[in-house]
This record gives C-alpha cells, sequence and structure tokens, in this order.
C-alpha cells in the first residue's frame, strides 16, 4: 500500500483525492492530514480514515479536534513544517497560495512523489524546487488539469514536431460581460465559478484571467516551453483542457470531463481500468466553442506573459501582489476593478532581482505586499 499525506484536505484538491482513496481501499494508506481551520470537516476525515498524523494551522482549534488511538497532534505554521517533513510515497500539495512554498520546499526528498495542485510555489520559486526535486530523487507532478493536459500530451510527441501549447480557460463569469459592467461587481458575484467548485481566492483568479496567466508561467516552468508558443483559448464547456500544435499543421487535444479525481488518480498511479471519474460523453455535448481572451478586459493576461518573458523576481511579485490585493478585494476595502490596477503599479515600480534562495522570494513576497498596502491605505 502507498503511504499518503495531503495537505489542505478539507480543500476541493484534498476532498477529490480523498474520494479517489475511498475507492480505492486496497491501494492507499492515509498517515497525515492537514487543515487550515475547518475542524468540522477535518473531524470526520480523521474519523473515517484514520490517520497517524493530523496538522491544524489555526492553533486554538487544535483542542476540537477528534482524538483517535496512535494519532499526533500538530498546530501552527511549525506543524505543518513538521508534517510536510514525514516519509511518505506521495505527497498532495493541496495547500493554496505561498503558504505552500514551505511545505513543498520540506517534503523534497521525504515523499517520493509530489502531486503539485499549488501553482504559486512553482511559479515563485522554480527553479530551485526543480533543483532540490531532482536532487533528493522527488517526482513532481502536476494535477491541475491544464499542466496535467499538458503533460499527458507531451509524453506522447516528439518535442521537435510542436509549435505552440494552447491552455483553455472557462473564462469565468464575466468573459461575455461588457467591461463597464463588471469593474464594480462584488466578491459573492466574482467568486462564482460557472464550471469549477473552489475556494474563493482561485475563483476571483479566474474571474479576472489571473489564475490562466498564472498558468502561463507555470507551464513554462515546468515543461521549459517559451511563453510566446503557450496560447490562451476561452472554452466555455471546459472539456478540453489543452491543445498542441504541430509543425504538420495538425491539433492534439487532451479531453475530459472536468473532475479533479481523474488528474488526481493519475497522478495517484491509480490502473486506467480502475478510475472511477466522470467520463466525457462527447454525444451528450451540444457544441464545443473556442474564442480569443479580450485582453483589453482582462489585463493582467497581458501583464502575466509580461513577466513570464522578464522572470527574475518579477513571478514572485506578481503572485505576491495579487494574492494581497486579492484578499483586500474579498474583504471590501478595493473594487474588482482596481485588481489589476493596483498590480500592474506594483509590478511597474519592481526593480528585478535574481531568484537565488528561499530568502530571496520571502524578501520580494514582503516588498510586494507592502507596496499593496502603500497603494491602498
Amino acid at each position: 500500500m502507498k503511504r499518503i499525506i495531503i495537505l489542505g484536505s478539507t480543500g476541493s484538491i484534498g476532498r477529490a483525492t480523498l474520494k479517489v482513496v475511498k475507492e480505492n481501499p486496497d491501494k492507499f494508506e492515509v498517515i497525515g492530514l492537514s487543515a487550515r481551520r475547518n475542524t468540522s470537516l477535518l473531524n470526520k476525515q480523521i474519523k473515517e480514515f484514520r490517520p497517524s498524523y493530523v496538522s491544524i494551522l489555526d492553533k486554538g482549534k487544535a483542542k476540537t479536534l477528534r482524538i483517535n488511538k496512535g494519532l499526533k497532534i500538530l498546530a501552527g505554521e511549525e506543524g505543518l513544517g513538521e508534517l510536510s517533513k514525514k516519509e511518505c510515497d506521495i505527497l498532495v500539495l493541496g495547500v493554496p497560495g505561498l503558504s505552500a512554498l514551505k511545505p513543498l520546499f520540506s517534503c523534497l526528498g521525504k515523499a517520493k512523489k509530489v502531486l503539485l495542485a499549488n501553482k504559486e510555489a512553482i511559479i515563485s520559486a522554480g527553479e530551485i524546487i526543480k533543483e532540490r526535486a531532482k536532487n533528493r530523487n522527488t517526482e513532481l507532478f502536476p494535477v491541475d488539469s491544464e499542466a496535467w493536459a499538458v503533460l499527458n500530451l507531451l509524453k506522447k510527441e516528439d518535442r521537435e514536431d510542436i509549435l505552440c501549447v494552447y491552455l483553455t480557460a472557462s473564462g469565468g463569469p464575466f468573459w461575455d460581460k461588457p467591461k463597464e459592467i463588471i469593474k464594480n461587481v462584488k466578491a459573492k458575484e466574482a467568486i462564482r465559478h460557472p464550471v469549477w467548485k473552489m475556494g474563493k481566492k482561485i475563483s476571483v483568479d479566474s474571474a479576472t484571467l489571473m489564475n490562466k496567466g498564472f498558468e502561463v508561467i507555470e507551464i513554462k516552468r515546468l515543461f521549459n516551453i517559451d511563453s510566446e508558443n503557450i496560447k490562451i483559448l476561452i472554452h466555455p464547456q471546459s472539456v478540453v483542457h489543452a491543445f498542441l500544435e504541430k509543425r504538420d499543421k495538425s491539433l492534439i487535444s487532451c479531453m475530459f470531463y472536468p473532475d479533479m479525481r481523474i488528474p488526481i488518480s493519475s497522478g495517484l498511479g491509480i490502473d486506467k481500468f480502475s478510475l472511477k471519474g466522470k467520463k466525457l460523453l462527447l454525444d451528450k455535448i451540444k457544441g464545443l466553442e473556442f474564442f480569443l481572451p479580450d485582453y483589453k478586459k482582462f489585463p493582467l493576461l497581458n501583464l502575466a506573459y509580461f513577466v513570464a518573458n522578464k522572470e527574475k523576481s518579477f513571478p514572485t511579485v506578481l503572485v505576491s501582489a495579487d494574492e494581497e490585493v486579492v484578499d483586500l478585494y474579498l474583504k471590501g476595502k478595493v473594487g474588482f476593478s482596481d485588481i489589476s490596477k493596483i498590480i500592474e503599479r506594483v509590478i511597474a515600480k519592481h526593480k528585478p532581482r535574481d531568484i537565488t534562495s528561499l530568502e530571496d522570494v520571502y524578501y520580494w513576497e514582503a516588498w510586494a505586499r507592502e507596496k499593496v498596502k502603500e497603494l491602498v491605505f
């Protein structure tokens, strides 16, 4: 049996992973779970999967966790760090944002394989992480739908035959709405993703298309593809997740029903004949539509390409500024149209430097967050 640790077990990725584990009880042993503060769901997971270790980020809620025989409770950032250093076959990284960086760095060499459901860590410290993973014999396996689709497509094709990669985006809730209407939309509207059930922050990033911009940088770093060869298409049906355009003018696509159990099952090594994910039935699809994104309405896409081309500390600053601004938006401190304006101003103020260590990442993260606060307050 494979020993699994799931960081972010109460989030969408964690819940999907545990569904796969439950469907394959003879293949996996869950040895560790972590959550930020959702002790109600975490207690249910403890009861069902009986892990040896549980980490709760909110120390004040540690006392409310269910105590099973042999269970060790870990709390706070240090508790998450301790859990991430436990030896296992597979660690699922479902922790959102830059908070995933430390546990990802810590688990390399302890986990044989890491399922990456977090873009921000790779974007901000990709080369450092990739080198450490290689040196410590840990496999990095992306399970974001588009990154997994690209991985699947690339392993079947000769890289010399590929002209470019197309990533698709659902477009979020506003892709077909006039710019004048969306500039003042409230958070409750922005987080209503038309396809995926996700956390609030990533739902806002999908509404601004920043999430798709992040994926351009992620794909560049994971697969060493130049950003000018990574294109974006709006695809509202969200069943085609990526295309490869080949030199012979043909297109190769990766299509699957929008169910995260599919890429997660692949990462876990589930036999394809045992997969329980929902099947895509082409005869039930009324149509497949593709549109070019409106870069004027969604300026963060252009900014992401600029950052991808410039590299150095720009990606860290982009991720950090976005995280800070979106948090302010969700709290009602800034408007929807302010998100892109503030991030653009932070990037304009930045003088890039090389990123050679995690300390560099944390320095520029703090710098970006402070610049956002200066611009808002």
